[in-house]
């Protein structure tokens, strides 16, 4: 090898490296990448929460429903359901009037809380939460029993 073509290959090494530019630019799509997951993973993790809650909420209407067909009156259920921290109030009782003789119904109604609101306004300044509009469903079963015992 002469002195010339060595010299030749050693520039060429020195030149075959990343710039600034380039790192800085690679950097960048980067930090969207690696943002672009954690705020996915804050979705999938509030949405996994809401679908927690109103599953339970249902259930808890549901034991309602059937404990009112085991002949309870609602003031009795609300007084052995244990209390469910996404609901918004006790569930509501109405009268229905079924077409067939013999029975009794009624349409029972739960309001949820689909978030759970841990933040509010403190001395002026926002610290999380949904400022008291809670998102909320509402979810209503008939149940029917029969009046002959």
């Amino acid at each position: 090898m002469k002195p010339a073509e060595f010299h030749t290959q050693t520039a060429r090494k020195k030149g075959s490296g990343y710039s600034l530019i380039e790192v800085l630019v690679a950097s960048g799509i980067l930090l969207i990448g690696i943002s672009a997951a954690a705020s996915f993973s804050l979705t999938m993790t509030t949405q996994e929460e809401m679908g927690h809650r109103l599953a339970r909420g249902v259930n808890y209407l549901e034991c309602h429903a059937r404990l009112y067909q085991l002949g309870l009156d609602p003031a009795a259920i609300g007084a052995i359901m244990p209390p469910e921290p996404a609901r918004s109030g006790a569930p509501t009782f109405v009268t229905v009037s079924p077409a067939e003789a013999n029975l009794e119904g009624q349409v029972i109604t739960l309001t949820l809380d689909s978030v759970k609101d841990e933040g509010g306004w403190t001395e002026g300044s926002w610290t999380g939460g949904s400022q008291g509009t809670l998102p909320t469903r509402q979810f209503s079963v008939r149940a029917f029993r029969n009046t002959i015992r």
